[in-house]
Order: C-alpha cells, then sequence, then structure tokens
C-alpha cells in the first residue's frame, strides 16, 4: 500500500484518469491505518507524498504530528507549495500559508510557487499567492520572471495569469527584464504571436515606447495581425 502511493510524486501534474482517481480515494479512507508507517518515513517526502495527492484533510494529519515540515523540500529543492501551486491545489495553498509556509523559497532551478503557478495557467492560485507577498520581480536561474513565464505559456489560461499580475503591481511593471537571450516578457509574447499579451503589455508598459525595440516589438505585431486577417480570409 504504501509503496504504490510514492507513484504521484512522478505523476505529470495533469493526470487526471479513473485510476488516478480511485487510488486518491482509496489513500483518504486507508490514511488511519498507512498513517503511522508513513510518519516513520523521511518528513519531505512524506509531506511532497500528500502535496501531490492533494487533499487537504491528509496534510492537516501530517502537519498535526510534524509542523517543522511545512517548507522542506524535495530531492529537486521543491516544497509542499510550489507543487501544490503547479496543480492549483488553493485549497491546501491557504493551509500551507497559514502554517507559515514560504512564498519566497525556490526550487533548483530558482523558481518560485508563484512561476509554478504562471507556468500552468492557475490565475487564482497566483492572485493567492500575490495576496501573501509574493515577489512578481524575483527572476529564476534562466533569468525568467513570472511576467516572462506567462508571456511563453501563450494561452488564455497564461493571459489571465498574467492580467491578474499587472493588476496587481501597484509600481512600474518590471516589463524591462529580460532573459538570458536578452528577451522581454513583450518580446516573448510577440515572438509567439500572442496578440492579447502584447497589447496588455503595451497598456500597461508606456516605457517600452521608447525602448529601443519599440520597431521591432511594432513590426511584429503589424505581421501578426496581417498573419490571421488572412487566415480569416
Amino acid at each position: 500500500m504504501t509503496a504504490s502511493l510514492f507513484i504521484f510524486v512522478r505523476l505529470p501534474y495533469d493526470r487526471n484518469d479513473v485510476l488516478f482517481l480511485n487510488l486518491i480515494e482509496l489513500c483518504f479512507v486507508e490514511r488511519n491505518r498507512f498513517l503511522p508507517e508513513l510518519k516513520q518515513m523521511n518528513d519531505t517526502l512524506t509531506m511532497t507524498l500528500f502535496t501531490a495527492i492533494g487533499n487537504v484533510e491528509l496534510m492537516k494529519d501530517i502537519l498535526r504530528d510534524k509542523p517543522d515540515c511545512i517548507n522542506e523540500v524535495d530531492e529537486e529543492n521543491q516544497t509542499a507549495l510550489m507543487k501544490c501551486a503547479a496543480r492549483g491545489y488553493n485549497d491546501c495553498i491557504k493551509l500551507i500559508l497559514n502554517e507559515n509556509g514560504d512564498v519566497h523559497q525556490v526550487n533548483a532551478k530558482g523558481s518560485n510557487a508563484l512561476m509554478f503557478a504562471a507556468k500552468f495557467g492557475h490565475s487564482e492560485t497566483v492572485k493567492l499567492l500575490l495576496n501573501h507577498g509574493a515577489d512578481i520581480t524575483h527572476m529564476n536561474k534562466l533569468e525568467f520572471s513570472v511576467l516572462m513565464v506567462c508571456a511563453n505559456g501563450n494561452s488564455p489560461a497564461h493571459n489571465e495569469c498574467m492580467r491578474v499580475l499587472i493588476e496587481s503591481f501597484d509600481n512600474d511593471l518590471p516589463c524591462q527584464q529580460c532573459d538570458k537571450r536578452g528577451r522581454t516578457p513583450l518580446m516573448i509574447c510577440a515572438s509567439l504571436g500572442n496578440v492579447e499579451g502584447v497589447r496588455m503589455l503595451l497598456q500597461e508598459c508606456p516605457s517600452l515606447i521608447n525602448s529601443r525595440y519599440t520597431f521591432f516589438f511594432f513590426f511584429l505585431l503589424y505581421n501578426i495581425q496581417k498573419i490571421q486577417y488572412q487566415n480569416i480570409k
């Protein structure tokens, strides 16, 4: 029983088949039987396991016994908060944050929970993390910001995350940050044909009008719209 539970840690974030759901239900029903054995294991692995399942009650059981494991990491330096953010488990995230989960902690690649939420297009999770002080200006080891993560996603869900980020920022939006290839969030949106992303960033980042890349941006935007018009015809 216990060995089979470790499968959850390695499953893709979007796994949603019947077998997977049945195993989750079985874990919850049988939690009192296998919980004592799990508590004897490595605390980090145990916490990661319950985060992968995403069951608030199971996480409460672990935290009740081992409250200090809330910010511990797995072999990839990922915390429970990051794993929940990647899956959009907002109830679990609220529990973790209420138990002093660290919203600023980063994994081996320098990415924080906010970036995980943005990467998988969870706008409500992004909003929740921002309300608890997540840093919109943080850049990971690839020199990617959370705005760049949204731009690279290139989907309506990612654009919604970008909108949440833009609306939450009181000062000048960090839209001039560049990745290792010298690309800003606007350049990434433009190169992927994301007209809505380009429009939002140009509207909220007036400083880009004076950028040396302005001509490049509008040239790309013009060609994007031209291609879309031709496809409609």
